[in-house]
């Protein structure tokens, strides 16, 4: 589900589903895997929350456009709040190569970034 931020920079493809709705999705169908474009447009710092984070047990999050929009930190940032588990690397390439996203993934651990950039779309996708 593409999903964008409700703050910052407009850009071409800032669409209107944002956290609150990409919530009111998760919450309508508890039952659906769903996975948000673009860091579910910060909705995974929702996850603090006890009743968010049950409320979004079964969402998951890419990577897409994450240099473009935030500073590397924000793979930390996302650890700490939903947990390693709760990510999948996504490039939106040709928009950006995957290359653009090495200096953020390399502030992960080795379990991290394995978690990111294999084993939770092998998860998800039950690949």
């Amino acid at each position: 589900m593409h999903a964008s931020e409700p703050v910052g920079h407009q850009y071409p493809g800032k669409g209107r589903f944002t956290p609150e709705s990409c919530l009111a999705l998760a919450q309508a169908l508890p039952d659906l895997t769903i996975v948000f474009a673009h860091l579910g447009g910060g909705l995974f710092l929702y996850e603090t929350m006890p009743e968010v984070r049950k409320a979004l047990a079964r969402a998951y999050y890419d990577t897409a456009a994450a240099p473009y929009l935030y500073s590397p930190d924000i793979y930390r940032t996302a650890m700490a709040s939903a947990g390693p588990g709760k990510f999948i690397f996504g490039s939106d390439y040709p928009l950006l190569p995957p290359g653009r996203y090495e200096e953020g993934l390399e502030q992960l651990t080795p379990a991290q970034r394995v978690a990111v950039q294999s084993a939770n779309a092998r998860k998800v996708f039950r690949l």
